[in-house]
């Protein structure tokens, strides 16, 4: 990666207190992945673990954690049957600064 992620101080400080620090680690690599003009933000779960260094059962764990506190939110990107391949999910970040 390159480049800078650019995150509101308050708002890191309460995903960590909230969610823990795994949570705020896994926020801040998928926040870095965002599209700062359109906002899309479309990293897939394998991408994640490998940023992160964690599984991807710890992922999802955490990914669903964040959402349940309102800090994250998806739309799940389905699946091809011809091709038979996943879609990556679209994540978006309510509580984030535009």
């Amino acid at each position: 990666m390159n480049g800078f992620t650019q995150l509101d101080n308050d708002l890191g400080r309460e995903i960590g207190l909230t969610c823990g620090s795994g949570a705020f680690h896994i926020y801040f690599v998928l926040y870095s992945h965002r599209n700062a003009k359109t906002g899309a933000c479309y990293p897939s779960l394998k991408l994640l673990a490998e940023e992160t260094g964690k599984s991807l059962s710890t992922i999802k764990r955490e990914l669903h954690n964040l959402r349940e506190a309102g800090f994250i939110d998806w739309t799940t990107g389905g699946y091809n049957e011809q091709t038979q391949t996943n879609y990556a999910n679209l994540y978006t970040f309510p509580r984030a600064a535009k």
